[in-house]
Order: C-alpha cells, then structure tokens, then sequence
C-alpha cells in the first residue's frame, strides 16, 4: 500500500499480503458487512486516499469472507457513478487476478483483494460513488446484494465515496 522509490522514480508498488493478519480485521478503515448471494461477504475495506486526480490509480484493499468456495471465472465490477447515479468509470477483474485457484476459497476463509480502478483523464472533478458487483461467468449470475439484517440491496452495493479533484 505504497511506493518504493529509488532516486526520485517509482520502482516499486508494494501491497499488503491475501491473508489478512487479526489486527488487519480489528483495523479495516471501512467497517461493512454486506452479502453477495450466499457465497461471500464484504467485511470492509482499507483505502489509501478518498481524492485522486483524473487518471490516477483508485487503489481499495477489500476484505472478503468466503461462506461457499468461489465458482470458477468469478468477477468482480466496481464502477464510479456519478451524483446522478450515472456510472462514468467501471472496470472488472477476476478475484486476485486469478491468482488463487477456485478450490483455495473454502468457506470460512477471509482473503484481502486490492482492487484497482484506473480512471480516465478526462474524468470530471467531482464526489463519486463507488459501487460493486460479483458476477459468475459460468451461469451469467449478478450475485444479490443483502445487509446483515437480510434486507436486499439490489445487484450492486454502493460502498462509500472518492473525490475526483484537479490539485
């Protein structure tokens, strides 16, 4: 969750590990508890800065819990959306890349995700929401999205806020 420089030039970008330590889960930044269908539940998520410049990197470490093991090719979206609710910024990756095999997501198991959106330069300044969906490949299925009271919230979860500003 930071850069490593070498006189003066980025050279690395260095990333918290995908299994989250006890004090990691005592000290997610955004306490949530959200459930996408009756596979996996968002615990909350860490984020390194709530305002970015147009085409800058929105960098958002998700923890999540596994309640099923994940189905294969699962996706995940987060999307900007305007004060209108008009998405203007989406992207969808596999969960870690596809760096862990489906199998490794038995129930129980909580994994820390870090998600990143690259936004447009000619995004417009402005407060967006930042929204998620999971998505099953293989069955063409939004997962649901429902609160710990059981109350649906739709196909995709509004989970917080990020400022696009010109510095």
């Amino acid at each position: 969750m930071y850069k490593v420089q070498l006189h003066g030039v980025d050279y690395a970008k260095v990333y918290p590990g995908i299994l989250p330590l006890a004090e990691d889960l005592k000290d997610i930044q955004v306490p949530l508890s959200l459930s996408f269908g009756e596979r996996v539940r968002l615990l909350g998520y860490d984020s390194i800065t709530s305002k970015i410049k147009p085409g800058e990197d929105l960098a958002v470490a998700f923890y999540w819990k596994f309640l099923q093991p994940l189905p294969p090719q699962s996706k995940i979206t987060m999307s900007l959306r305007d004060i209108k609710g008009k998405i203007k910024q989406t992207s969808q990756t596999s969960f870690l890349n596809n760096y862990v095999s489906d199998y490794r997501t038995s129930s129980g198991i909580v994994m820390r995700d870090v998600f990143l959106l690259k936004t447009q330069p000619s995004l417009r300044s402005g407060s967006y929401q930042i929204a998620l969906e999971w998505f099953e490949a293989q069955n063409g299925k939004v997962l649901e999205v429902k609160d710990t009271k059981g109350n649906l919230k739709g196909k995709q979860a509004i989970i917080g806020n990020v400022d696009i500003v010109n510095f």
